[in-house]
């Protein structure tokens, strides 16, 4: 039973392993070559440029339209943050992003239809632009850690062609996966851990009907 269930684990982590890596260095690539024909100025200036209020909700309102996980949304914001984007706007959009995407709230109207899908979509909305503003407020912008960064294609000593972009944009995909690694080995071996060795049974009992804590 156990070697079984190991292989079932071992089986799922190479395949959620493989997934991640693949989508989070083709984000972090388009993230790069983003950075490299958009100026800062201009993504600054789209999410709100000095109005935190705005940023934060303009920030919250670009993570619910994008399609993505939470290990893509880390270099789109990694991206904002070298830009230049208020911190407050950022954080908004790293907690709207996978709470609120179009796949998560499509699968909320089709389960539980559209009342409580309006409310989940404003509360979370709401839920996000708040908490970017309190960390903001409590000067969290200070305990971000130096991490890969791309230089903007601005910088007239960096070459505009399209192939130096494109080598730019892959070096820095790489150089934030090689960071970050660790950390997606890790969520990958604990969400292989849960489906080898948690039986479906326990998840059942706790988020069946018969728990008190569960509405239907």
């Amino acid at each position: 039973m156990f070697w079984n269930n190991l292989a079932v684990a071992a089986n799922f982590f190479l395949e959620i392993a493989v997934e991640l890596i693949i989508l989070f260095i083709g984000i972090t690539f388009l993230v790069g070559l983003i950075q490299e024909y958009v100026p800062d100025e201009t993504i600054k200036r789209a999410l709100g440029g000095r109005h935190k209020i705005l940023g934060s909700i303009l920030g919250a309102g670009f993570g619910a339209l994008t399609p993505f996980c939470s290990c893509s949304t880390i270099p789109l914001l990694l991206g904002m943050l070298n830009a230049g984007v208020p911190f407050a706007s950022a954080m908004a959009f790293l907690f709207a992003s996978p709470l609120l995407n179009p796949v998560i709230i499509s699968l909320f109207i089709i389960l539980m239809g559209w009342k409580t899908t309006a409310l989940y979509f404003a509360v979370t909305f709401v839920g996000a632009v708040a908490i970017g503003l309190l960390l903001d407020g409590l000067g969290f912008s200070d305990q971000v850690k130096p991490v890969a960064a791309v230089r903007s294609c601005c910088d007239c000593q960096l070459e505009a062609d399209a192939r130096s972009r494109i080598q730019r944009s892959a070096g820095f995909a790489i150089s934030l996966f090689r960071q970050l690694m660790p950390y997606l080995l890790i969520g990958a071996g604990i969400g292989a851990f849960i489906h080898g060795f948690v039986p479906t049974e326990i998840i059942s009992r706790l988020a069946g009907p018969e728990n008190p804590q569960n509405p239907g």
